[in-house]
């Protein structure tokens, strides 16, 4: 096998990465791409085509697959979605490249086109999976722009059921909709301290989470791709002026200082959440409070804070992969932000 794709097929993003073994496994591309799914459908078809016209054509190919965007609400249920999704990706690629994942592993594109329960938001599985060839005890959070997975792995073993769904994984804390640049801020806490009062949070889609992680200065601009949530440009300025909103202000009601500081204390209350999740899972599996946590996804930037409230020894997905395959230092970021993409591709080398 010369080379690998692996695709992330969500609901905002199209995750890809292309690792060829020619004589070397390295990684050759990785990127991210906008497909709003819930605007038109065509978004996801003209990126296929895209992939497959520029990485795929003439080679020696395995091309591995994932999915969530089958949740997205321009179809009528995940069966639609999932069957939906499938056809488009039968009507880009060579039928013989292709292996869809499910929540059992690898399988052959024609053997699964039915067992859409098995394919439907299968992408933090995939990860976890070659996670677990390399890392046997520990828990993986996956920090993205919409969702955090946390994944407890133990002896090499997802933990997770095979059968588990967005809707359960949501009762265990091992889904929480909280990512680092599509969620509304209002959506956090209902209340903030700000000069020294508790005051409440108008619930308005005033300001993302990408605002907020624009103004500590963390968030990658390569992986801010949306618009605003007030159509407005993304100057530290227009930002600020957003985030004043959700307390009922102006900009020019409160100072720089204090609106950084309101943003310092939104980001404590975003990992203490994922903080509270994370203790969650771990009594449900009966881990070790002081399990390794790996951190991967574009907030990957949060895991000095998330060691820092959890006291666990924390590790970046991506470097645990260096001594198995050459990784441009310039592409360290995407392969964490396109960790599942990555995960599908070597796959195929583990």
């Amino acid at each position: 096998m010369i080379s690998s794709i692996g695709l992330d097929i969500g609901g905002a993003h199209l995750k890809a990465c292309l690792i060829r073994n020619d004589p070397f496994i390295k990684l050759s591309k990785v990127a991210l791409f906008k497909t709003p799914i819930w605007e038109s459908q065509n978004t996801l078809v003209s990126t296929l085509r895209e992939i497959e016209k520029k990485w795929a054509m003439g080679e020696d190919i395995q091309i591995n697959i994932a999915m969530t965007a089958e949740m997205t609400d321009c179809f009528r249920d995940r069966r639609e979605g999932v069957q939906k999704i499938l056809s488009m990706i039968k009507n880009t690629f060579s039928y013989e490249k292709l292996k869809i994942y499910s929540t059992n592993g690898l399988k052959d594109f024609n053997i699964t086109f039915n067992n859409y329960k098995e394919i439907a938001s299968s992408n933090w599985h995939a990860t976890a999976d070659t996670l677990s060839k390399i890392e046997r005890n520990c828990f993986l959070i996956d920090i993205g722009s919409t969702t955090t997975d946390i994944i407890p792995i133990q002896f090499g073993k997802i933990l997770s059921p095979t059968s588990s769904t967005d809707f359960s994984r949501l009762q265990k804390g091992e889904l929480v909709y909280l990512g680092v640049c599509r969620t509304s801020l209002s959506s956090i806490r209902r209340q903030l301290l700000f000069r020294s009062k508790m005051t409440n949070i108008i619930r308005e889609n005033f300001a993302s989470t990408a605002d907020l992680f624009r103004l500590t200065k963390q968030l990658n601009p390569k992986y801010d791709l949306y618009p605003t949530f007030d159509g407005k440009n993304k100057t530290r300025l227009a930002t600020r002026q957003r985030l004043a909103r959700i307390i009922g202000l102006d900009i020019h009601d409160a100072t720089i200082e204090e609106l950084n500081a309101l943003a310092q204390q939104i980001k404590q209350l975003f990992v203490s959440e994922i903080i509270e999740n994370l203790k969650k899972v771990s009594l449900q599996y009966n881990m070790s409070p002081r399990t390794p946590i790996i951190i991967t996804g574009s907030g990957k930037f949060l895991a000095m804070e998330i060691q820092n409230q959890s006291k666990c020894q924390t590790k970046i997905y991506s470097d645990l992969f260096s001594d198995r395959i050459k990784i441009p230092r310039s592409k360290i970021d995407d392969v964490d932000s396109c960790a599942t993409a990555f995960s599908l591709a070597i796959s195929t080398y583990l």
